[in-house]
């Protein structure tokens, strides 16, 4: 059986271009937290990126005291933000990067119980196609080099959640 974690969505936008110096550093910078690029949401959704990076608490803290959150490019799913936007195809996300507001003493949680979990984009969203602050599960699927979870395939979504019962 599978792990299924309930976060509290975020977004942020490395890539963004026109960034004050202040906004530079709290959005992190294009590499993610062992040096390897990050993965915008648009990229992926073009074609243009082998998954979407997310940023979690990478030494697993409360509330979720998630393991598989210290593990670098552990392969997740969101169901909610696939449906969300109107996607049949699944959208596979890793677990690659952190914030200051994501673990220890900094760490933020705005909503009991769920996990914050921060989802790289190209640029800030117009408010309409924003998903700051929605309310998901996230599936836990595979460690980073294991075999994907799932696949772009949209009948994998239903093998994958049947993990999970």
């Amino acid at each position: 059986m599978g792990t299924i974690v309930r976060v509290r969505l975020t977004e942020y936008w490395p890539f963004q271009k026109g960034m004050s110096e202040k906004r530079k550093k709290m959005e992190g910078g294009t590499k993610d937290r062992k040096g390897n690029p990050l993965y915008a949401l648009e990229d992926y959704l073009e074609g243009d990126a082998p998954y979407v990076s997310l940023a979690c608490d990478f030494k697993g803290g409360a509330p979720g005291n998630v393991k598989e959150f210290r593990e670098y490019g552990y392969q997740c799913w969101i169901p909610a933000l696939q449906q969300k936007l109107g996607r049949n195809e699944s959208i596979i996300f890793r677990l690659v990067d952190t914030g200051k507001l994501f673990y220890g003493k900094g760490k933020k949680i705005k909503v009991a119980g769920r996990e914050p979990i921060d989802v790289c984009r190209r640029s800030k969203p117009a408010e309409a196609d924003s998903f700051s602050g929605m309310l998901a599960d996230l599936f836990l699927l595979s460690p980073a080099g294991g075999p994907l979870g799932i696949a772009r395939d949209p009948m994998a979504a239903d093998e994958v959640l049947s993990a999970f019962d």
